[in-house]
């Protein structure tokens, strides 16, 4: 799919600077996709932080999606 960028994962910095720069910008949104490849690929317990991440700082979404490489369903 990211033929041209090589996948990573983010650094807790560049999630803090991402965040930051959402708050700004959706001061109360209700969906968050989390984007940029495939999220469940991370460990549990990394993921099960950081919904509870955007749960703490963005408390009226209702609905949080994201994509996954078949491999990690």
């Amino acid at each position: 799919m990211y033929k041209c960028k090589q996948f990573r994962l983010k650094s807790k910095e560049e999630l803090d600077e991402h965040i930051k720069w959402l708050k700004a910008y959706y001061l109360e949104p209700e969906r968050i996709f989390l984007a940029d490849g495939n999220v469940l690929c991370l460990q549990t317990e990394k993921l099960l932080q950081l919904l509870e991440r955007v749960k703490r700082e963005f408390p009226t979404v209702k609905r949080i999606s994201s994509y996954s490489g078949p491999m990690d369903l």
